[in-house]
Formats: structure tokens, C-alpha cells, sequence
């Protein structure tokens, strides 16, 4: 690679012929993505198979993971029927988690990094709240965008369209939120590691210590943004399953 930007290029890594049908392409996006979601399942079916009843690290593990996304929705959600969807969050939150983690292992690939990944996911939520709804609360569902105690009609039209685009941008800025630090942190990375290449090459030893402290920083405040953007993902998920139960404005 020699710009920052090609550690994010899709590219194909093997033909799979169909017999006749035609070829498949497996590319290093889709390659992560089957080994993203192999990881998933296993992180949520390997404790069931702990017949013993006894806390292990593992599960005690899992343990403080689901308080931790129980206490998250409980505080933005003060309805009991939305714990329906609980299980559909935590798994959203789990995906984003893994995702974010494993494009920090060296020579892998960040599916997060990409718009087409985060819009997708931000999207099909976002759908789904309005569809939900719609089908909880009928014509009711647009009394969301009218704000209350205005009389003066243009005013209050004017706020109306206003809070109908806020609403539209919702899942882009949602989306773009998750993508752009994803994006951001592993350039910065690229470019100190280029950096420190390019100084080791030279043998200035005496400036090497400093560049690979700052790396060091780096990838921690990534790992930390790694959880950090997984958990503001899910926080903005939760509050748009509380619109579904508070529809006045």
C-alpha cells in the first residue's frame, strides 16, 4: 500500500465457480464479514453450552455485558413492551463492538469503515422504528413532527418542515458518524506507521522512541473509539425505539 486510503479497498480474492451458473467473488469484505459473524454467533451460543452452572470468566463476562445493555436501554426507554427489541440492540451493539475490533488486527479489514455498511445498518433500524410506528400508533405517529404551545401558523409550518428533515437525517448522520471515525482513526494510523517505517529506514533510532509512543496512543484511543462508537450507535438505536412510544412532541 502506498496511500493511506488503499487499506480500504475491496478487492477480489478468489473466483467461486457455480457449476455453470456463473462465478461468485469472494472478496477481503465479505471474507470479514463471514468471519465477523462466526465470531458473533459464537460469542452469544458459547455460553449456553455451560451445563454446569457455574460461573466461569466467560460467562460472567456476558454477564456484565447484558447489565451493561440493560441499564444503556432502561435509561433512554421507559416502556415495558419495548424490551421486545432488546435482543435485536444488543446484537446490533455486539456486531458494530466486533466489527471495530477486528479492524484493528494487523492485515485485517474494517467493514465499519465503509458508508454502504454503517447506512445499512442505520437504515434497516430506522425503517423498522417508523414501520413499528405506524402500526402502534396510526395517524397519531405524525403528531411527532408538530410542536406544541404555537399558534402562529407559519411558524409552526415552518418547525414542522424543520423537524421532518431532522427526522430524514437521522440514519445518514447516524451512519457517517460510525464511518468517518472508523475512517479517520486507521488513516492516522497509517500515516504514523508509514512514518516510523520511514524513520527506522533512516536509522534515526534517536527519534524512534517518540513516533512509536504516539502509535501506541493512537491505537489505544482506537481501541477505546472502538467501544466508545459501538456504544453511541446503540445509545442513538434505543432512543429511536423510544420515539415509537412518545409520539407528542
Amino acid at each position: 500500500m502506498y496511500q493511506p486510503l488503499e487499506q480500504f479497498n475491496i478487492f477480489i480474492l478468489h473466483e467461486l465457480s457455480l457449476w455453470g451458473l456463473g462465478s461468485l467473488s469472494l472478496t477481503n469484505y465479505w471474507l470479514v464479514c463471514g468471519l465477523l459473524l462466526a465470531l458473533v454467533l459464537v460469542f452469544l451460543v458459547w455460553p449456553l453450552t455451560n451445563t454446569t452452572f457455574l460461573t466461569t470468566n466467560w460467562t460472567s463476562m456476558h454477564e456484565g455485558l447484558y447489565s451493561f445493555l440493560v441499564k444503556l436501554f432502561s435509561q433512554h426507554v421507559n416502556n415495558y413492551h419495548s424490551l421486545y427489541y432488546f435482543p435485536a440492540i444488543a446484537t446490533i451493539f455486539i456486531i458494530v463492538l466486533f466489527a471495530n475490533l477486528l479492524g484493528l488486527m494487523p492485515y485485517n479489514f474494517t467493514i465499519t469503515s465503509h458508508i454502504f455498511t454503517t447506512l445499512t445498518l442505520s437504515l434497516t433500524m430506522f425503517i423498522g422504528t417508523i414501520v413499528i410506528s405506524l402500526y402502534y400508533n396510526k395517524l397519531n405517529y405524525f403528531k411527532f413532527f408538530v410542536p406544541k404551545g404555537i399558534d402562529n401558523k407559519p411558524l409552526k409550518f415552518f418547525l414542522v418542515f424543520i423537524e421532518i428533515i431532522s427526522y430524514i437525517i437521522r440514519p445518514f448522520s447516524l451512519a457517517i458518524r460510525l464511518f468517518a471515525n472508523m475512517l479517520a482513526g486507521h488513516t492516522l494510523l497509517y500515516i504514523l506507521n508509514t512514518f516510523l517505517v520511514y524513520v527506522t529506514s533512516k536509522k534515526v533510532f534517536a527519534l524512534f522512541l517518540l513516533p512509536m509512543a504516539i502509535i501506541f496512543m493512537v491505537f489505544m484511543l482506537e481501541f477505546a473509539i472502538a467501544f466508545i462508537q459501538a456504544y453511541v450507535f446503540t445509545t442513538l438505536l434505543v432512543i429511536y425505539i423510544n420515539d415509537i412510544y412518545n409520539v407528542s412532541h
